[in-house]
């Protein structure tokens, strides 16, 4: 199982139509359903989801993991942040066969601008 949070500030270009773009090199033979907040990616042996939420909940958890992550600095804006992508996939992966997709998943993530991408389990800007 693999999860992340990409958090998003208000200036972000994050968008599903950008994710699916960003990560069809590393996937041709992806599938795609879409929902009205939510991606979902399925490939033969793997599938991963993508869920924007937002709120004062999250809003809550951001200022809550820019604390654990910067202390009293938080010149990243992770506090700030009132919504976010919640990436996640819950194939079971013992032997890490997964692994290097979730990893071109992140770096796919990584080039939005105005986001941040953290680790919801153990808070750190991945």
């Amino acid at each position: 199982m693999y999860q992340a949070h990409l958090l998003l500030k208000k200036d972000n270009d994050f968008s599903f139509a950008k994710v699916r773009e960003r990560l069809a090199p590393n996937f041709p033979e992806a599938n795609w359903t879409d929902g009205s907040w939510s991606l979902v990616m399925t490939t033969s042996d793997w599938e991963i989801a993508f869920q924007e939420v937002g709120g004062p909940e999250v809003l809550q958890e951001s200022q809550h993991i820019a604390e654990q992550i910067t202390g009293e600095e938080d010149d990243q804006g992770i506090g700030t942040c009132e919504r976010r992508v919640e990436i996640r996939s819950d194939v079971p992966d013992p032997e890490l066969e997964h692994f290097e997709k979730f990893q071109n998943v992140l770096e796919a993530m990584r080039t939005f601008q105005g986001t941040i991408l953290v680790d919801p389990r153990e808070p750190c800007v991945l």
